[in-house]
């Protein structure tokens, strides 16, 4: 099975990462950028006059991949890691760097609603309600949000280091997910679909 680089993966899809994520997040979400991070501004729902239904939402196994997407993090300036809805608040002293391989990919969108319903009222703002066009003006909307839904995390470091020893009881990981270890230095996090990792939407 080939693999392919997280970065060209966001690339081929438009997928732009998310700043600080969590469970929060929906579709809908507006986001700021700074710098190069998205940081979440506010929700739609709150400007925008709609049926309560029309921010109904649903959670889908993508078609984005179908084969692993690697991704290498260092971790020689910290002992804590918070990626993908996975913490792990210490013990990683002795770690030079984790690779990340994802299997599979959720993506969370509107039921009732698509952009041919949406663009057209937030545009609407621009004659109704020039307030909150300009609060909006510039900044971007998630239409899809993405979800690391199976992913492999594989620790670096020396070969007599036990990492599982070391951070076992400090991983923190959502509710409906569950991790299973296949070695001292890897585990796999399975059904993660809470905390989205990058979204696709438009500037507004």
């Amino acid at each position: 099975m080939a693999n392919n680089p997280f970065k060209a993966f966001l690339g081929n899809y438009g997928i732009r990462l998310l700043s600080t994520p969590n469970d929060n997040y929906q579709p809908g979400l507006v986001l700021e950028k700074k710098r190069k991070a998205f940081t979440s501004f506010g929700h739609l729902e709150n400007v925008l006059e709609l049926p309560k239904r029309s921010w109904e939402t649903q959670l889908r196994t993508s078609n984005l991949i179908n084969e692993t997407v690697n991704r290498t993090l260092s971790l020689k300036a910290s002992a804590s890691l918070k990626e993908f809805g996975v913490e792990i608040s210490g013990g990683l002293q002795k770690v030079s760097s984790v690779d990340f391989s994802i299997e599979q990919v959720s993506a969370r969108d509107f039921v009732h609603m698509d952009n041919f319903t949406l663009m057209p009222k937030i545009l609407e703002l621009k004659k109704k309600d020039k307030a909150k066009w300009k609060m909006l003006k510039g900044k971007w909307y998630a239409y899809h949000l993405f979800y690391a839904s199976h992913v492999v995390f594989t620790f670096q470091t020396d070969a007599a280091i036990d990492v599982k020893a070391l951070i076992k009881n400090k991983i923190s990981i959502q509710p409906e997910a569950s991790i299973r270890w296949s070695s001292n230095k890897r585990f796999v996090i399975s059904k993660n679909n809470r905390v989205p990792f990058g979204f696709t939407g438009w500037k507004i």
